[in-house]
């Protein structure tokens, strides 16, 4: 199944699913696609994002076809698919995913995800910057709840900061939520909040949109339009939804796992 598209060039696109790079023209129609393998291991990518010099960088998943551990995977295509880089996420020995990459102001990237406790359901979200050509320049983990903390998205602002939105589990009783978690261009958290559908119990961040006077982002069943602090200005839904902001600045606890 296809997760993400970018647009290219000559107004086509090139959509990432499972192992599959597809690009189509702008009729829709089929112009190349690959495969991507490697070695005692399987590929699931997640994300794809357009460069200047007609390149792409996709990001993902690659996983032990035996240990089933999962690396955060970084890799750059040119304009038919072939492999000009390809790096993984090294967080020690702690097992990672990415779920999305941006590109940042200073022509560098920006990557979320996810990383797995040793011998534990917990996650922690993850957030690295990196060159253009996929050096690490940081890391950082985060966590916001007792269980899961998974970051799926990621936005720049025009301070320069980031914008995430991604969803919490808390135990017990569970419950999730989504949040919205903005960091310094050097990681550091300003302010954190988590959205709660009142209805349902549940949230999940999907997906961000920095408009100039306000935050646009997609949650299950929703869209929330919030404002430079997180305060829900107004709910979009094909449903009657409540949502319910709750947090505050400094609200995330931060690890540093690598600078530079």
């Amino acid at each position: 199944s296809a997760n993400r598209s970018a647009r290219t060039v000559d107004e086509g696109l090139l959509t990432v699913g499972g192992n599959l790079l597809l690009k189509v023209d702008s009729l829709g129609s089929k112009v190349w696609s690959k495969s991507y393998y490697r070695d005692q291991s399987t590929i699931e990518f997640a994300d794809v994002i357009a460069l200047n010099d007609t390149s792409f960088i996709t990001v993902g998943t690659v996983s032990h076809v035996v240990t089933n551990v999962p690396t955060g995977l970084i890799q750059k295509v040119n304009a038919v698919g072939e492999i000009v880089w390809s790096k993984t996420l090294q967080l020690g020995t702690v097992p990672s995913k990415i779920a999305s990459v941006e590109k940042t102001f200073d022509q560098n990237l920006i990557v979320v995800g996810f990383t797995f406790e040793n011998n534990s359901l917990r996650s922690r979200m993850v957030v690295a910057k990196m060159t253009s050509d996929g050096e690490l320049l940081w890391s950082k983990l985060y966590t916001g709840s007792n269980t899961e903390n998974c970051a799926y998205s990621i936005k720049q602002k025009a301070d320069s900061s980031f914008v995430i939105t991604g969803e919490l589990e808390n135990c017990n009783p569970c419950t999730t939520y989504a949040f919205l978690l903005q960091v310094s261009d050097s990681g550091q958290p300003i302010w954190a909040k988590k959205y709660l559908n009142t209805k349902t119990a549940y949230g999940r961040g999907l997906d961000i949109s920095i408009e100039p006077e306000h935050i646009v982002f997609l949650v299950e069943e929703g869209i929330l339009q919030v404002d430079g602090l997180g305060t829900i200005k107004r709910v979009t839904s094909s449903r009657a939804l409540t949502f319910q902001a709750s947090g505050q600045k400094n609200g995330y606890r931060r690890r540093l796992r690598k600078t530079k």
